[in-house]
């Protein structure tokens, strides 16, 4: 599988999926999971990491799943998009 692509669809159905990312200049294989939250717009899966990442790689990962991401750092959107293109995946 390509580091930089994920297939949406079945990390949807399994609730996580694995990438490669850099923490503290060191690469490392993550798994994210993908948790689903009651907002106005309707249910939205979010990417939950549960470790502290910068905000590039952040953005990096949020980009590349084209899934919301939920972190201490804030709510993160893929670039174009917003949360109501995400109701009801």
């Amino acid at each position: 599988m390509n580091q930089d692509s994920i297939n949406r669809e079945k990390a949807l159905k399994d609730g996580f999926f694995d990438l490669r990312v850099q923490r503290s200049g060191v690469y490392q294989q993550l798994r994210f999971k993908i948790a689903r939250e009651k907002t106005a717009a309707g249910e939205i899966p979010f990417i939950v990491p549960d470790r502290i990442i910068d905000l590039p790689e952040l953005l990096r990962i949020c980009d590349s799943a084209q899934l919301p991401l939920k972190s201490a750092t804030g709510i993160l959107f893929p670039k174009g998009k917003m949360l109501r293109d995400f109701a009801g995946l």
